[in-house]
């Protein structure tokens, strides 16, 4: 066996560096090209024409670096084989632009496409050199080989990365002068390491397939393609740079018209802001004169209201005072034989329209109790209207308890027809005389406190109607005795304690009301009075009070 000693063809290794050098700065130009924009979308034909462009650019360095080996022996081409170890290259090459479009986030995305751009680099390569025809025998060293491959993918990798750094600096040509520079020499790299790796054994004999290409044909074909692409990719780049430039002008211009434009309406709205501002500066002067007249009136009704005010509070003082002076007095209760009785009355306002009181005549206790609605002067009023009816007619002995509410709800109808007023009352009559009890009149329910702890609760709904809604109430009068007993009692009460709400709106109620009674009811009529009003107090807090509380206890001796 004879092995074959090679040698290179100097020039013809200087002539495969400048190839690889072209391809490589064709390429770096190229690569500004693939992505718009616009959108920042891949463009189709750029990707197609530029994995062409560096495919053939690479394979043609392959190519022409091959022919500058020389054997002693016949040497030609399989065309076949040589056109796959093209598409190969373009493939690759296919590969390079479109991780270029993607982007790589860090050093370590470059690993994936570096390995396949390399791979199909020294795929072309060595399917390269797979169409070869000569009579001899190509033995390869793995580990060089291994190595080639090595440097295909470390050149690919260095190869995006600079590529990936032009892209985004395309206008710096001593940049891509640079990286053009270093791409080729990695390339040549690739291909002189991977030639070292063969070694040809001549053999007697041998034949050269029919369908292949000789040196010189091969040599110039491979130029001929090469100077073409390159140079058609090179003026198509500066082609489309110069579109663009011109579209950029063209962009730059009509803003630059806008500008002014915008400058024009900002010229004129600046003076017509100015002259808004002096009109505003005279409405400002004229509506600060008018709000001076507006304080001043201001201040003079402010004056009036107070002094109104002032009265108004004067005349519901004298009122509350006379509401309070014509309550019973406690020696009044007192001197009741057969009763105790103990009274309470608050005003949620001023003036309130709770009313109770307690007269004895000739061995006969009446006792009332009312509610009249709303609060205020006209309710002060009405209160003390009721107070002196029933008074009147008691000294006049009416005892009959229809003749008297009807009585007292003329007199009090009409009154309230004169003041021109809405309001009426609820009201219970209560007439007591040798331990029974005789009730009359509509209100709050009347609880009967026995002396054994049992409660009776007496509705009195049907027992009379409102005073002062209407003129006639006859056909609506009733009444209900009660026969009390040694330790029995009554009590009376407005809504204002069984209403009375906390600060989540929860009523006391009657049953409560009940409750503390029964509980209290041993004690003496003051300290059941006291012990209920605490309750009330307790249970609204401080929730604000909204009604009058009023409260009679009353037990038999």
């Amino acid at each position: 066996m004879i092995t074959l000693i090679g040698e290179y063809s100097w020039p013809l290794v200087l002539f495969s560096f400048v190839i690889a050098l072209l391809a490589s700065y064709t390429t770096l130009e190229l690569t500004g090209r693939i992505t718009s924009e616009e959108d920042n979308q891949i463009r189709p034909g750029w990707l197609l024409g530029g994995s062409v462009t560096m495919g053939t650019g690479i394979w043609s360095m392959h190519f022409v670096a091959m022919l500058a080996y020389r054997l002693p022996i016949p040497m030609s081409y399989d065309l076949l084989t040589v056109v796959v170890s093209w598409l190969a290259a373009i493939i690759a090459s296919g590969i390079a632009f479109y991780s270029l479009h993607r982007g790589f986030a860090n050093w370590l995305a470059l690993i994936v496409p570096g390995v396949l751009m390399g791979g199909g680099i020294g795929t072309m390569h060595y399917i390269g050199m797979a169409a070869m025809r000569v009579p001899a025998q190509m033995h390869y060293n793995p580990w060089i080989v291994a190595l080639s491959v090595v440097i295909a993918v470390l050149a690919s990798s260095t190869a995006l990365l600079i590529a990936s750094y032009v892209q985004k600096r395309n206008d710096q040509e001593i940049l891509k002068l640079g990286g053009a520079l270093l791409m080729g020499a990695a390339i040549c790299g690739l291909h002189y390491t991977g030639m070292e790796a063969v070694r040809f054994i001549r053999v007697e004999d041998a034949s050269v397939s029919m369908l292949a290409l000789n040196n010189t044909t091969l040599a110039y074909t491979i130029g001929v393609v090469t100077l073409v692409i390159l140079g058609v990719a090179l003026i198509t780049s500066l082609s489309d740079q110069k579109k663009q430039l011109f579209t950029a002008i063209k962009t730059l211009e009509h803003t630059q018209i806008r500008l002014q434009k915008s400058e024009k309406a900002t010229l004129q709205f600046a003076e017509k802001l100015k002259e808004t501002n002096l009109t505003l500066e005279d409405k400002v002067s004229e509506r600060t004169s008018q709000l001076a007249q507006a304080n001043k009136s201001i201040n003079t009704l402010n004056q009036r209201l107070q002094s109104e005010n002032q009265r108004m509070e004067t005349e519901l003082d004298l009122l509350r005072q006379m509401q309070q002076m014509i309550l019973p007095k406690p020696q009044e209760l007192k001197a009741i034989e057969e009763l105790d009785i103990a009274g309470f009355m608050e005003s949620a306002d001023e003036v309130g329209g709770d009313y109770y009181d307690v007269l004895d005549h000739d061995g006969v206790v009446t006792i009332g109790i009312g509610d009249v609605t709303g609060h205020g002067l006209e309710s002060g009023i009405l209160m003390v209207m009721t107070q002196a009816a029933i008074r009147t007619l008691k000294e006049v002995r009416e005892m009959n308890p229809v003749q008297f509410l009807e009585t007292l709800n003329r007199t009090i109808y009409q009154n309230v027809q004169r003041m021109d007023s809405t309001k009426n009352l609820t009201l219970s009559v209560l007439t007591y005389a040798d331990k029974k009890l005789s009730i009359s009149g509509q209100h709050e329910e009347v609880i009967v406190m026995r002396s054994d702890g049992n409660i009776e609760r007496i509705d009195t709904i049907d027992l009379g109607f409102p005073i002062g809604i209407v003129d006639e109430i006859g056909e609506f009068i009733s009444h209900a005795s009660v026969q009390l007993n040694r330790g029995d009692g009554i009590v009376l009460y407005t809504d204002g304690i069984t209403e009375a709400s906390d600060i989540d709106n929860r009523l006391y109620g009657p049953d409560q009301l009940c409750k503390v009674v029964c509980q209290n009811w041993h004690h003496p009529v003051d300290d059941i009075k006291q012990a209920v009003i605490n309750d009330v107090r307790r249970h609204i807090g401080t929730q604000k009070v909204f009604d009058d509380i009023t409260l009679v206890v009353i037990k038999q001796r």
